[in-house]
């Protein structure tokens, strides 16, 4: 029986420690991790060999994506093209009814 492909979402600028962190967690429960980020996106014919996904932490949601603006006070990092590629994967999750987890940022 093959292991559970467990996409891992992340920034495209490294290789955190906290990704493998979670990438072992998901190793050693028997899954499969896969890098989902702007530099390791799957192609299409790929989302389909998902069983679930983790939504993990790094720079805060643009507020666009849930209907603000952003507070130039407060001179935020964002990554509009992970909040893009992630509301894909979860949009995905949900259509297929695939288990997700979010985790800081994921979780907002």
């Amino acid at each position: 029986m093959a292991k559970p492909q467990i996409g891992v979402t992340g920034s495209h600028r490294r290789w955190s420690p906290a990704w493998w962190c979670i990438a072992l967690s998901i190793y050693l429960s028997g899954g499969k991790p896969v890098r989902v980020s702007i530099r390791h996106k799957p192609m299409a014919h790929q989302w389909a060999e998902f069983q679930g996904f983790v939504i993990s932490g790094g720079d805060d949601i643009h507020p666009s994506v849930y209907g603000d603006e952003p507070d130039p006070a407060l001179q935020r990092r964002y990554d509009r093209q992970r909040d893009k590629l992630e509301l894909q994967a979860i949009d995905f999750a949900l259509k297929n009814h695939l288990p997700i987890l979010g985790i800081c940022r994921g979780h907002q």
